[in-house]
């Protein structure tokens, strides 16, 4: 992966290793609003889906041969579906819309000194026409669940996923 800074003669080449994953669980009344029973295993699914999606070899499974290298640790800090909520009282409506959205937090460190090397946060959100489009739907009109499949929050993942690989191959030629 980071094969093109030894052409540019900055830095040597170093593995990078997967650190640490984790997905914070997501609040109940967000679980609640969105219809999500799953709960937990949601979550699980999320985190399996995402080192997939990596392909990077875990740190645990590094030879001890190996003296310099990066780790990347990867933390998916919130995600929602996406829904909308309607309240009326005395006349007067209030109606409420959230996108789909998903915040990624990376941190890249030197695997033999765990110094940190840097930090990255990236917000992917589903954009407002496609989004509306399906809150205006059937599905989104009657509350049948969240307003985005499960497809289209890994398309949100993965974009979020590729802009933090970028800056972690970007900060290590630095």
């Amino acid at each position: 992966m980071f094969g093109w800074m030894r052409r540019r003669g900055r830095r040597a080449r170093f593995p990078l290793f997967l650190g640490d994953l984790s997905v914070v669980p997501r609040s109940a009344l967000l679980r609640l609003l969105e219809f999500d029973g799953a709960g937990g295993e949601k979550d699980m699914a999320l985190r399996r889906w995402i080192a997939e999606a990596l392909e990077l070899p875990a740190l645990h499974q590094k030879r001890d041969s190996i003296s310099d290298y990066l780790v990347i640790d990867v933390m998916l800090g919130h995600y929602r579906t996406g829904g909308s909520f309607g309240v009326t009282a005395g006349g007067h409506g209030l109606l409420l819309f959230w996108r789909p959205c998903v915040k990624l937090h990376f941190r890249l460190r030197d695997g033999g000194s765990d110094d940190v090397l840097g930090r990255f946060r990236v917000t992917k959100k589903m954009r407002w026409g496609e989004y509306i489009r399906k809150a205006f739907s059937w599905r989104g009109l009657f509350g049948l669940g969240g307003l985005s499949s499960d497809d289209e929050m890994r398309t949100l993942l993965l974009a979020g996923l590729l802009e933090g690989m970028k800056w972690a191959r970007r900060r290590a030629s630095a």
